[in-house]
């Protein structure tokens, strides 16, 4: 994973991304049975700032987003933004974790209108993410989606998804 995020090795985005699948079908057997269709309405992922971003030339939470859509057909939306630059969180304490993760997200100025569209009720989102530690980046993509019922008039349920936890 390092050599991948750090270094820019994007020839491991394919295995990463079929580990991450097989994490994705685990998931999906634990919670909705095994055998079960997939049962999420669309993915989304956690934004980088603009410098991480131009630093690594991709967001790779994006990435694993976009390799289980090609796997699972499942909708890929961009609904969170950064509002903030922060410091790497490996280098953070859990406390200094949970204190820079907050307001950090929000939903996006241009959420996508496809959610409209969406039928079931609650709207089943999976929030992708590439190492889950403390779940301060987790909680806080999260407390920032609940939002979208204010958007669409529905509920919305929330899985998460990551590639390791350290």
């Amino acid at each position: 994973m390092a050599t991948y995020k750090y270094r820019g090795d994007e020839r491991y985005l394919h295995l990463l991304g079929s580990m991450l699948l097989s994490a994705y079908y685990q998931l999906c057997s634990e919670r909705y049975g095994s055998g079960a269709p997939a049962r999420f309405d669309c993915i989304t992922y956690v934004p980088v700032s603009p410098s991480r971003l131009q630093e690594r030339g991709f967001n790779q939470a994006e990435q694993f987003a976009r390799i289980l859509h090609m796997f699972t057909g499942i909708p890929v939306l961009p609904l969170l933004q950064r509002n903030r630059h922060t410091l790497k969180q490996s280098m953070k304490s859990r406390g200094d974790r949970i204190e820079d993760m907050k307001d950090v997200f929000s939903l996006s100025s241009q959420l996508s209108p496809d959610l409209r569209f969406l039928s079931s009720k609650p709207i089943r989102i999976l929030l992708i993410d590439d190492v889950y530690t403390t779940g301060s980046t987790v909680n806080a993509c999260a407390k920032a989606l609940g939002g979208l019922p204010n958007h669409l008039e529905t509920s919305i349920c929330i899985s998460s998804l990551t590639w390791a936890r350290s």
